[in-house]
C-alpha cells in the first residue's frame, strides 16, 4: 500500500510540474484577440463604423483603408462564425452609441438553427480567452457552456497530447525528445485550428487578420456554401436580427445588413439558393430605408 501511494503521489507531482511549466509557456490562441476587440469597441470615439460577422471579416477587412475613405473609426469585431450569431450581436449591442453605424455581415450558415447559437467548443474557447464573453451570452448559451466545458477540456487535452506523442515517436535521440517536451504548450480550451492565419499573432493593431495577405493565392477549392432557404428555419435568426435592429435604433445607431463575400465558383453553384434566401430575408425583416440595405447576392 505505501508503494502504491508513493507511485500515485509521484505521478501527481509530475503532472503538476508539466502543467506548471506549460502554463508559464502559454501561447495566446486565436480567440484571445477577443480582449483586444472588446477594448477597441469600448474606447474608440464616436462616430464608429462597427463590423459584425465571423472570420469572413477577420480575414477580409482592411480597416486602414476604410478609415481613410470615411469619417468614422472602423471597429472590426469579426472573429469566427462558430461563435454563433446570437453572441456576435449581443457583445456589440451593449456598447452601441448614438451616431454609430453597424454593418452586420454574417456567413450564411449563421442563419441555421444550429449555428445561430454557435458551437460549444468555440464558445468554451471564447470564455477561456476572454471571461467577459460569458456575460454577453444568452442563458441558453451559458447553460451550454457549463454543460460542455469539461468535455472540451478533456477532448482538446487528448488531441494535443496525441500530437506530441506522435512528434516524440519521430525523434530518435533523447536530445530531440527533450526539445519536443520543452516546446510543449498545453492549450486545453483552444480549438483545433491548424492554419497559421487563425492565430493571435495574425492580427494587426486594429484587429484585422493579415498573416495571409502576403502569401500566394491558393488554388480555388469548391467547398459549397450551403445557403439555407427554409423560411421556418431562418425565422429564429431573422427575429434576432430584428431585435438587434430595434436596439440599434433605440440607441441612435444605424444598421446595415450585407450578404457575406463568397468565392465566385461557390456562388455560381448556389446562386438560386442565395436568391431564395434573400427573398425570405426581405419578407421577414422589419425593413425601413434607414435601417437595412441588402445588395443582391453575389461576390466581391
Amino acid at each position: 500500500m505505501p508503494r502504491f501511494i508513493f507511485k500515485i503521489s509521484l505521478f501527481v507531482l509530475l503532472v503538476a510540474a508539466v502543467l506548471g511549466i506549460t502554463g508559464l509557456r502559454h501561447r495566446p490562441n486565436y480567440f484571445e484577440e477577443l480582449r483586444e476587440k472588446y477594448g477597441r469597441l469600448k474606447v474608440e470615439a464616436a462616430p464608429r463604423l462597427i463590423f459584425v460577422g465571423g472570420s469572413n471579416l477577420a480575414l477580409g477587412m482592411d480597416s486602414a483603408t476604410v478609415a481613410e475613405a470615411i469619417d468614422c473609426a472602423p471597429v472590426n469585431m469579426g472573429l469566427h462564425a462558430q461563435q454563433g450569431l446570437d453572441l456576435m450581436l449581443s457583445e456589440v449591442q451593449d456598447w452601441l452609441r448614438a451616431g454609430d453605424v453597424v454593418v452586420v455581415c454574417p456567413e450564411y450558415e449563421l442563419f441555421t438553427p444550429q449555428m445561430r447559437w454557435g458551437r460549444p467548443q468555440e464558445l468554451v474557447a471564447s470564455v477561456e480567452a476572454c471571461p467577459e464573453v460569458l456575460g454577453h451570452m444568452a442563458f441558453q448559451n451559458q447553460k451550454r457552456f457549463v454543460d460542455n466545458w469539461h468535455r472540451t477540456l478533456f477532448r482538446n487535452f487528448q488531441r494535443q497530447m496525441g500530437a506530441y506523442r506522435a512528434a516524440l515517436r519521430r525523434r530518435t535521440s533523447w536530445s530531440e525528445r527533450l526539445a519536443v517536451l520543452w516546446s510543449l504548450r498545453l492549450e486545453p480550451f483552444a480549438p483545433a485550428i491548424p492554419m497559421k492565419a487563425y492565430s493571435f499573432e495574425s492580427f494587426n493593431a486594429v484587429g484585422d487578420a493579415v498573416f495571409h495577405l502576403d502569401k500566394p493565392r491558393p488554388k480555388p477549392i469548391e467547398y459549397g456554401i450551403g445557403v439555407p432557404t427554409d423560411p421556418v428555419q431562418l425565422s429564429g435568426a431573422i427575429e434576432r436580427l430584428n431585435q438587434f435592429a430595434d436596439k440599434c435604433r433605440s440607441k441612435g445607431a444605424v444598421i446595415f445588413l450585407s450578404h457575406p463575400p463568397v468565392p465566385e465558383q461557390d456562388m455560381a453553384a448556389s446562386r438560386k439558393d442565395a436568391i431564395r434566401f434573400d427573398i425570405a430575408l426581405r419578407e421577414q425583416l422589419r425593413i425601413s430605408l434607414d435601417l437595412v440595405a441588402l445588395p443582391g447576392p453575389g461576390f466581391p
